[in-house]
């Protein structure tokens, strides 16, 4: 189950960063490595289980970890969506997580930071895809 409140339930995060200009409005944008480097992947809905996702190349962030599973390797994300999005821990959107506020960008924390298996939020605006990517 995706958490709605954050406080006093996940991981402290350091101060947000600014977001890339390569994350559109309305999307997720998960990152291979930290400060928003690296391949991406834009997510549109929640995902239960990240193993079969893949980071695409980016000409702005580069093209390391293009073609790598999504599964244990985000290391930063920018939340251009009115929600706060959740990264878990485990797949199913269980275990530990971190909660990126709407319209914030983070390098994720130790213990979430390339151990990450799932992601979405409560209140997004597109349909659950499962597995699917």
């Amino acid at each position: 189950m995706i958490p709605v409140d954050p406080v006093g339930s996940g991981i402290s995060l350091p101060p947000p960063s600014p977001p890339p200009s390569t994350c559109s409005s309305g999307e997720v944008c998960l990152y291979y490595s930290s400060n928003f480097k690296g391949g991406m992947y834009e997510q549109r809905h929640n995902i239960s289980d990240y193993a079969n996702c893949r980071f695409g190349a980016s000409s702005v962030t580069g093209t390391a970890g293009f073609g790598q599973s999504i599964k244990n390797n985000v290391a930063s994300v920018v939340n251009d969506t009115n929600y706060t999005f959740y990264i878990f821990y485990n797949r199913n959107f269980a275990g530990v997580w971190a909660g990126i506020p709407a319209h914030r960008a983070m390098n994720l924390p130790v213990g979430i930071k390339n151990e990450n298996a799932s992601g979405g939020n409560a209140n997004y605006p597109y349909p659950s895809s499962g597995t699917g990517c």
